[in-house]
């Protein structure tokens, strides 16, 4: 079975080619353009998505182990009251006991103290022996918690970047086609070559600054979605 964190950033990277393959498709952005705005936010639902998921996981296995310390103070409590019944009864096999110093060890009374002292004794056994089952039992539900909690975080942060990179590719391969746009089809003059190449460096960094601020804007809409999740998949 698959890591928590690879699944997660299988999450992302299902979401990116998705988003990928839509964007590809959408007619007046140019395949390679759509095709990186579309992974931008793929990636982010992706991550989103994959990072609530194992967010959810996480909880699961806290509640488990918060149920299973429940478990254990109940079993103390239980506990505590049994050590009354068991002094009593320890005070009483004990002068039970002393019988056996006047020759009298093997009377009923004589055997029913050792019997008493064997079954408080298997008694302390037994729930040592269960104590510890749940220690381990409470120790693991909250190494799995911990695990999906941190694999939630992972996932999370990595549709985020992945969602940036590609809207910054977005933006350069945008200014890139404008550019080539705004430069035309030569052969030109020198004259001609000149203005052909300043038109076409005004386009390029028009069409780049309009597209890091396009992507930026996505990132601050976003951000408290991401946000949101964060606080979600924090195990308490």
């Amino acid at each position: 079975m698959a890591s928590a964190t690879v699944q997660g950033q299988g999450s992302v990277a299902a979401g990116a080619a998705l988003g990928i393959g839509i964007g590809s498709v959408i007619p007046g952005v140019g395949t390679a353009i759509g095709a990186l705005v579309g992974g931008s936010i793929g990636s982010a639902v992706g991550g989103v998505f994959g990072s609530f998921k194992l967010g959810k996981k996480a909880k699961s296995n806290a509640k488990k182990a918060a149920q299973v310390q429940q478990q254990r103070e109940r079993n103390a409590q239980e506990a505590s009251y049994l050590a009354l019944l068991r002094q009593a009864r320890m005070a009483r096999a004990g002068s039970l006991a002393a019988s056996a110093a006047y020759g009298i060890e093997t009377s009923s009374l004589a055997t029913s103290a050792l019997s008493s002292i064997g079954s408080q004794t298997a008694y302390s056994i037994q729930y040592t022996a269960n104590d510890q089952r749940l220690v381990q039992l409470y120790n693991s539900y909250m190494k799995k918690a911990g695990s999906y909690a941190k694999a939630a975080q992972t996932t999370l942060a990595t549709g985020q970047l992945a969602s940036m990179a590609f809207g910054v590719g977005a933006s350069f391969a945008s200014a890139s086609a404008a550019g080539a746009t705004a430069y035309g089809v030569g052969p030109y003059t020198p004259t001609q070559e000149l203005a052909a190449q300043a038109l076409s460096s005004s386009a390029y960094s028009t069409a780049l600054q309009s597209g890091l601020q396009q992507t930026a804007l996505w990132s601050s809409i976003a951000s408290p979605v991401f946000q949101g999740v964060s606080q979600y998949n924090r195990v308490q």
